[in-house]
């Protein structure tokens, strides 16, 4: 960590960056040599002197990074120029890692986050079921779902706790509250998807769900937390 060694400070700051948008300027990520050159050499020497001035603050680089115009673009396609992922002109689809999905699908359900002493999914059985079917990829842009991993979110421990009528917090509230059943769509994508749904998909759904049938609000809820959307970081 001497603040003239250029190898230790690119390498970490390489990582840092590929951490945050699922590709390093210098790819692969361990392969940094004089044969393979980042690919905007001076944004790496930038931010390596800067990790070197703020003496190896961590903090401080990812608020560099965080902050920047890059780091927030959309990672949808406006421009036939967007098409190279090393030109980070927009965001790569990152796969959530094992944990960030296991308390994603709890907190969209309605229940505190894992560790909570009032957490319905505070058991180590539980997370120790889903944890040990998703291996975090080397990169989260190029993960794959297996089958038992699909098994896992379709039907495990946590989905089936997740979509229970009678104990998940977010139908239950679902099934109390003055909604109709455009209402009660809109809450379900605005839990689980963070976003209002489209026309379409309000009016498909729509007219799946009926009056006094909870059971529609736990096969919409199952959809969306078995969604592709759902399951990444866009």
């Amino acid at each position: 960590t001497a603040p003239d060694n250029p190898y230790f400070t690119k390498a970490a700051v390489n990582r840092v960056w590929t951490h945050c948008f699922g590709r390093g300027l210098v790819e692969p990520v361990d392969d940094l040599s004089p044969a393979n050159p980042a690919s905007h050499p001076e944004l790496l020497d930038e931010l390596a002197r800067e990790f070197v001035k703020s003496h190896f603050d961590l903090r401080h680089l990812l608020r560099g990074i965080l902050l920047s115009k890059a780091y927030g673009v959309t990672s949808r396609r406006t421009h036939e120029s967007q098409d190279d992922p090393a030109d980070f002109a927009r965001m790569s689809v990152k796969t959530l890692t094992a944990e960030q999905l296991f308390d994603s699908i709890a907190r969209a359900s309605g229940v505190a986050p894992y560790g909570s002493r009032v957490s319905a999914y505070d058991s180590e059985a539980v997370r120790a079921e889903f944890l040990s079917r998703f291996a975090s990829p080397e990169r989260s842009v190029d993960a794959v779902t297996s089958i038992p991993q699909a098994l896992t979110r379709m039907n495990g421990k946590l989905t089936t706790l997740a979509t229970d009528v009678s104990s998940s917090p977010l139908l239950l509230a679902l099934r109390g509250a003055p909604f109709g059943d455009q209402e009660r769509v809109e809450a379900l994508f605005l839990a689980t998807l963070s976003r209002l749904p489209t026309s379409g998909e309000s009016r498909r759904l729509t007219d799946i769900l009926g009056a006094g049938q909870p059971q529609k609000d736990a096969d919409i809820l199952w959809v969306l937390l078995n969604s592709h959307e759902f399951s990444t970081n866009h």
